[in-house]
């Protein structure tokens, strides 16, 4: 049989006090005191104490301390409380009623605690995205900037000093010395000639190089491939060589599904969407050229959840997270052994929660 507690109750207008004697032989460590609407337990090995009120008291505000071996509890209600005296069945089911209570306001409380963590990681995702869209918005600009720099040297025309020059050539050795003038210009695509040489896009004739456009698709894309696997990728050349190759067939996926990687790892996230938006097209069948020439094709689900999930990313670059949820959602759908997807999707529904 447990011993109890000696204590003492002092009730006020809204305050309740109990000072419970712990005695030696308790560990003050091992003491268990347990604050519900209608009750007040205290425990220890061999000991325990229950005090019964007549009425409820607010479980978010009460102190517990303890001094000399004296263990003070303060409780507040709304009106002046007093010793709940009933016969023992009613006791009984009156504890379990207050547990019951107890056990729903401590769920409460950890319900609102994780709603305030999530809220806060949210936010936290949420500036975090806006940094790196500052980031890369930055990092654009600054491109931009030296690209625009290039082009303005490039225009200056460039002054030779005709002197310097003369001084440098060897001297005439006859009336009939030819004098010739040749320039160079830098190019970047060549389109082949009826010769079988080289003319670039401005009617300049370059010298014989290997024309890419007699490659397949196929080898194109390779080649492609192998400008993002060099040690520092050249995402310019193998653009280069994508448009290219989309020129030739709007419709090879393999190639729109590589552009749209390589314009969102570069965050140009406007270029990307409307790659993506194509894609989409593409995979449900309903792109213009598809329509025109009455073409249907079947696409498998790891490419069509591959071109949702790209699309998706596209939309959150640009700040359209609830679109992005949508097929974030739906690629995750079509291929739920992705744990990335699966990732990606939490991620967006804290975002969009966050939103909202």
């Amino acid at each position: 049989m447990s011993l109890t507690f000696e204590y003492k109750a002092e009730f006020t207008d809204k305050k309740s006090v109990f000072q419970l004697t712990v005695p030696v032989s308790v560990n003050l460590r091992e003491l268990d005191v347990l604050i519900t609407p209608l009750y007040v337990s205290v425990g220890a090995p061999n000991y325990i104490t229950i005090i019964d009120l007549e009425h409820p008291v607010d479980l978010t505000s009460h102190t517990c301390k303890c001094k000399s071996r004296v263990l003070t509890i303060e409780a507040f209600s709304d009106i002046q409380n007093s010793i709940f005296k009933a016969s023992e069945d009613v006791i009984l089911k009156r504890r379990n009623q207050s547990f019951f209570q107890y056990q729903e306001h401590t769920r409460q409380m950890l319900k609102q605690k994780d709603e305030i963590e999530m809220k806060a990681k949210s936010e936290a995702e949420l500036k975090q995205i806006a940094l790196k869209n500052e980031e890369r918005a930055n990092l654009r600009q600054q491109k931009e900037s030296e690209i625009n720099q290039l082009k303005a040297d490039l225009s200056q025309p460039v002054i030779e000093d005709a002197d310097q020059d003369s001084k440098n050539l060897t001297q005439i050795r006859s009336t009939q010395t030819i004098q010739l003038t040749s320039t160079f210009t830098k190019r970047k695509m060549a389109v082949p000639a009826r010769d079988g040489r080289d003319i670039y896009q401005d009617d300049q004739i370059g010298p014989i190089v290997p024309d890419i456009k007699k490659k397949s698709p196929q080898e194109q894309l390779a080649q492609a491939k192998s400008y993002l696997k060099q040690k520092k990728p050249d995402y310019e050349s193998a653009i280069d060589i994508l448009q290219s190759v989309l020129q030739q067939t709007p419709l090879f996926t393999d190639a729109l599904v590589m552009f749209a990687q390589i314009l969102l790892k570069q965050g140009r996230a406007d270029e990307s969407l409307q790659i993506t938006t194509q894609l989409m097209k593409v995979i449900q069948n309903k792109h213009e050229l598809q329509l025109q020439q009455q073409i249907v094709q079947k696409f498998s689900l790891e490419l069509q959840s591959k071109v949702n999930a790209m699309h998706g990313a596209s939309l959150a670059a640009v700040g359209k997270y609830r679109d992005s949820l949508k097929y974030m959602d739906a690629a995750f759908n079509m291929n739920k052994k992705n744990e990335a997807l699966k990732r990606d999707l939490e991620l967006m529904t804290r975002v969009v929660a966050a939103l909202d």
